[in-house]
């Protein structure tokens, strides 16, 4: 109990020790919160490394041409601006160039050209996370029908324009055996 308040004792942590003492404050001098730098980057390697062990997986089903119908990093990518926001889109960007220039793809495309198609991933998912967030409102927790039926056509369709994009652009500015 809490000897100044008695009808509202102090809660203690996992550690037994006062919440307050939990999570101490950093000194003035710091602009900002560590956890507020920590957490993001923790989510983007996280994601990043996610993102090239699934990349690694779907090359069992790869074309000649570089590209793989399986895209399993295409989901969590589409999780990650769904559960943390926008501000994570430039990860998908980062590790869909990446993963073109490290991994062993068997095709022939540029840098600009791989650097011009992980933008088009990245601004595709962004665009359809914002439709399902926004424009259709949909409640993630996918308790109605509706819900489901507007995420299915969205989670169908984004991948759709972005391969489209991706097999014209590569097509035009590639040379692609």
């Amino acid at each position: 109990m809490n000897p100044v308040n008695p009808v509202n004792p102090v809660k203690k942590n996992h550690l037994g020790g006062d919440r307050q003492d939990a999570c101490p404050t950093l000194p003035a001098r710091f602009p900002f919160q560590l956890h507020t730098a920590v957490r993001p980057a923790i989510i983007v390697c996280g994601y990043l490394i996610l993102f090239f062990v699934l990349e690694k997986a779907g090359m069992v089903v790869q074309t000649k041409a570089g590209f793989s119908p399986w895209h399993l990093s295409a989901g969590l990518s589409m999780a990650l601006l769904l559960a943390f926001g926008l501000r994570y889109a430039p990860a998908l960007a980062v590790a869909s160039w990446l993963s073109n220039l490290l991994l062993p793809v068997d095709s022939r495309f540029e840098w600009h050209v791989q650097l011009i198609l992980a933008l088009n991933f990245a601004l595709n998912y962004a665009l359809g996370a914002v439709v399902l967030r926004r424009a259709l409102g949909v409640d993630l927790r996918l308790r109605h029908v509706r819900d489901v039926v507007a995420f299915m056509r969205v989670t169908v369709i984004v991948p759709l324009v972005a391969a489209t994009f991706a097999a014209v652009y590569a097509g035009l500015f590639s040379s692609i055996e």
